[in-house]
């Protein structure tokens, strides 16, 4: 990152109230920063106690999977009573903005900035999708439907469900895939329970289970169907990832994959039935999965960037004419 000019500036080691906020104390005092971006609710309520005394801009950003950062009233008291007020709020989906003044009373600038991605290097990796399967699925044909789960370990990601339904469709003859679940093994005994379901699994030698890594692009190309039956999400950046790289896709019918529905090759599914999940994959797996062109100009990265220097041009002079 000092190689394009940001100062990247952390804690030497895990930090608890008093000295986290004294460390934030001691690191604005030194950088002297022109506008902070609080991302989440703690972030925001320490930085502007640490900053009580000033009037450097601080943005809250709120991305909970809720969309409802303040439904907890233990947060909502210094919200609305203590805490000085956000120059901003800014939310990566509207419902959050709408909520966040419902439970605050807040009346200043809110933004929706949905997240970006680089579509265009995300579709460059197209091209090393043979390589990919062969050094990382180890596959050597394109005929094996590879599924890919990109997201933490923990059961609002239901890994677990992907599993069960898979097994469901090879059991009765029509899934003899690969199965890749990418992600931070969060929960401890969620892990357990995966690990111990794939080791019992008649998928079990055509499973693959990698802690986090840096080739998502490369995954995407090489494999052909994206999953996501996700709980609850805030807006997703593997969702938008998945979009750009044209792989098909299988979701949850939740509220934050509503925007996609239209789009081609996304498939989302109800919890009408038992198996509705598994009637989704049956039915994408049928129809031999593809690759889409998605028209996403919205949620590209230079967007996200141009939106957020806006913003901070407007509150910095602002800051400038108050003084």
């Amino acid at each position: 990152m000092t190689k394009i000019g940001i100062e990247f500036v952390q804690p030497p080691r895990v930090m608890r109230r008093f000295n986290r906020l004294l460390w934030l104390f001691t690191n604005i005092i030194a950088l002297k920063p022109s506008i902070i971006y609080a991302h989440s609710v703690l972030p925001s309520l320490y930085v502007r106690l640490v900053t009580w005394w000033s009037n450097i801009p601080v943005v809250s950003v709120l991305h909970d999977a809720s969309q409802d950062d303040y439904a907890n009233r233990i947060y909502r008291w210094p919200e609305q009573y203590l805490l000085r007020v956000p120059a901003a709020v800014v939310t990566v989906a509207p419902e959050a903005a709408v909520n966040y003044m419902r439970r605050t009373k807040y009346q200043g600038m809110t933004l929706t900035i949905p997240n970006g991605v680089p579509m265009d290097e995300i579709r460059r990796h197209s091209v090393n999708r043979s390589k990919v399967r062969n050094s990382v699925f180890k596959l050597y044909d394109d005929f094996v439907p590879v599924v890919l789960q990109v997201g933490r370990i923990n059961p609002e990601k239901a890994q677990l469900k992907t599993l069960l339904a898979l097994e469901s469709l090879a059991l009765r003859g029509k899934f003899s895939g690969r199965l890749v679940y990418v992600g931070l093994w969060e929960d401890d005994e969620y892990v357990a329970q995966l690990t111990n379901a794939i080791q019992k699994s008649p998928l079990r030698d055509n499973i693959q289970l990698f802690a986090p890594r840096t080739d998502i692009y490369d995954l995407l190309a090489a494999a052909d169907i994206y999953t996501m039956p996700s709980v609850s999400e805030a807006f997703s950046v593997a969702f938008i990832e998945a979009l750009a790289s044209g792989i098909t896709v299988v979701g949850a019918d939740i509220a934050a994959f509503q925007f996609a529905r239209s789009l081609p090759g996304v498939n989302l599914y109800t919890e009408a039935g038992e198996d509705s999940y598994a009637s989704t994959f049956d039915d994408v797996l049928a129809a031999n999965p593809v690759r889409f062109e998605r028209v996403l100009g919205k949620y590209d990265i230079t967007n996200t960037v141009k939106s957020y220097s806006e913003l901070t041009e407007i509150l910095v002079n602002w800051h400038v004419d108050a003084l």
